[in-house]
């Protein structure tokens, strides 16, 4: 068994919230296609800077959403970028994207490459408000999707209401719960296993009356609603 690299990076994970951020992407092939489509979804201003692209980026373009330079990238294009990605089939010009990105104090992808960028993108899960990233540290990207993927067939259906959930209960709590040490009770007691075993059941009457006991009746009522979306989903799954 080999022992991890002295100088391989521990990667720091976390969750960007990139609305209205300006992105680089340098490149316009498949690879290039589906960090943009991930980045529109976030809400990123997404400036394209390749020669050549594939269909849907053209269409992307032509329908305004993104900006397509149609040329070889230059280190001015990350000129007020908060994320940079390198994502061609040309080694000079993702030298130049990593090379200007690292001057100008930016956070880089570079495909394939784990040591000339500055970080890599997790394999994800997501169900609305339940995001699950998974990685290994570039190491195996196909395994950290194969894990993503039996992850997903793992989850119940419910488990996107029962995100949705706690987080309006948790609100609930918030606002409702002026003593700090009493707050974070509530809040753990929020992610209680019976819960989302009620949930799965579809029994939402124990549901509500676990809520009200320890929440109020203000929980009950968000609770209900909740019900309502539930038993929609399940009749037509």
């Amino acid at each position: 068994m080999t022992s991890r690299r002295d100088d391989a990076p521990v990667w720091y994970p976390l969750f960007l919230d990139l609305r209205d951020k300006q992105v680089l992407v340098a490149g316009g092939g498949p690879v290039a296609e589906r960090k943009i489509l991930g980045l529109l979804e976030a809400g990123a201003r997404v400036k394209v800077v390749s020669p050549v692209a594939t269909a849907r980026i053209g269409a992307l373009a032509a329908n305004g959403r993104i900006e397509w330079d149609r040329r070889s990238v230059e280190p001015n294009d990350l000129d007020g970028a908060w994320l940079a990605f390198a994502a061609t089939s040309d080694p000079e010009a993702q030298r130049i994207v990593s090379e200007a990105a690292r001057a100008r104090k930016i956070f880089c992808n570079v495909a394939d490459s784990t040591d000339a960028g500055g970080f890599i993108l997790p394999a994800t899960l997501r169900r609305r408000e339940l995001v699950i990233a998974v990685s290994t540290g570039g190491q195996s990207p196909a395994l950290a999707r194969r894990i993503r993927d039996d992850i997903d067939r793992s989850l119940d259906p419910v488990h996107d209401i029962y995100v949705s959930l706690l987080g309006a209960l948790r609100s609930h709590v918030l606002e409702t719960e002026k003593d700090p040490g009493r707050r974070s009770e509530l809040c753990r007691k929020l992610t209680e296993a019976q819960v989302l075993s009620w949930m799965e059941r579809g029994d939402w009457a124990c549901i509500a009356a676990w809520g009200q006991a320890h929440f109020g009746a203000g929980a009950k009522e968000i609770i209900q609603k909740f019900a309502s979306v539930s038993g929609s989903i399940h009749h037509h799954a």
